[in-house]
């Protein structure tokens, strides 16, 4: 089996030789398959290459084991997940792993865990990992630590693709391009793989997530928060619309390649919709339901199931009232769909 792991990078100096360090201890890279390891470096303006290129020196000398660094000028992570996946990468790949250059693995067999998830489930195209904020690992938690990993928790969705880690199978994703730019292109990808390319009505099962905790992302300071909910609600938006877009053409066209042609043929085309709906929407293009989305139950919840999930609900929902009027000054910008 081929694998290629990818990390799409952008000023990751500071943090990715222990990264690519810790990729270099998982068990996954003692069983014979070939592996190639990728780093796209985009839009850097640090050593983010230098740094990368001395740690894959540094740790990987295996023949079944070959690193390298692309470098591109150009920013976004959709430009360069397609850059990855369609030109970078051996296109003979079998399974593709992609991850953040700032995630701590949870244990040694977390990529095991992650491939073996996703052969066992054949219905699967992706599997997603398990991460959890890192502040899970602290001894002593604060209260806004344990208000921080509840609202994190009570937000989990299980079908759902985590951008921080997951595997995808090579041949359905090399069907997929993804639209450039776009801020929520986890979330994009996400509904590719359920829609079958929005050939199909939706099916979750097409992702799954292994069964234990892969890894630990940093979370975030309040300004770190503003600004990440910021940015995950103009990518919420813009991906509504973008569903819409190709929802509307009845499970009829290819929208994998329909995106290829689009970036090929309209550059611009994802802000053309952003500003069509906007205009449409006036000054609150996003909806309310969207920073209120915690506060709604699932039917059948039980009264005592409510007063716990409530109180921290309504607190994430206050604090994302600040990132919904950022988020709607956001889209309203000329070139919103580059918003990073």
């Amino acid at each position: 089996m081929k694998i290629t792991i990818g990390i799409i990078a952008r000023n990751e100096a500071k943090g990715i030789e222990a990264t690519i360090e810790a990729l270099s201890r998982q068990s996954l890279l003692k069983r014979g398959n070939a592996f190639d390891f990728v780093v796209v470096a985009n839009g850097c303006s640090d050593d983010t290459v230098v740094v990368s290129r001395a740690a894959f020196a540094a740790c990987f000398n295996n023949s079944h084991v070959t690193s390298r660094v692309h470098e591109t000028d150009k920013a976004g992570k959709s430009r360069s997940w397609n850059l990855l996946i369609h030109e970078v990468a051996d296109q003979t790949t079998d399974i593709y792993m992609l991850l953040d250059a700032d995630i701590t693995f949870a244990n040694g067999d977390a990529l095991s865990t992650v491939i073996d998830t996703l052969v066992a489930t054949p219905r699967a195209i992706v599997c997603s990992g398990w991460g959890l904020k890192d502040i899970a690992n602290k001894p002593k938690k604060s209260l806004i630590d344990k208000l921080s990993l509840r609202i994190s928790a009570d937000g989990e969705m299980l079908n759902s693709i985590s951008g921080g880690l997951y595997a995808g199978r090579g041949p359905e994703l090399r069907q997929i391009w993804l639209p450039e730019p776009t801020p929520g292109e986890d979330g994009f990808l996400n509904a590719m793989v359920h829609t079958n390319r929005f050939l199909d009505a939706p099916d979750i099962h097409r992702v799954c997530r292994a069964p234990s905790v892969t890894h630990f992302f940093e979370a975030h300071s309040v300004t770190g928060y503003v600004k990440h909910e910021t940015r995950m609600m103009v990518g919420t938006a813009i991906n509504r619309w973008l569903f819409e877009h190709f929802m509307a053409l009845g499970h009829s066209v290819d929208a994998g390649r329909m995106i290829q042609q689009y970036n090929q043929d309209r550059p611009g085309w994802v802000n053309h919709i952003v500003r069509e709906r906007v205009k449409a929407g006036g000054k609150l293009a996003i909806p309310l339901a969207i920073p209120m989305r915690r506060l709604y139950l699932p039917t059948g919840t039980s009264f005592a199931k409510a007063l716990l999930i409530y109180p921290p609900a309504v607190l994430a929902t206050a604090f994302n009232l600040v990132p919904y009027v950022k988020a709607n000054s956001v889209l309203s910008q000329k070139d919103a769909a580059g918003f990073w």
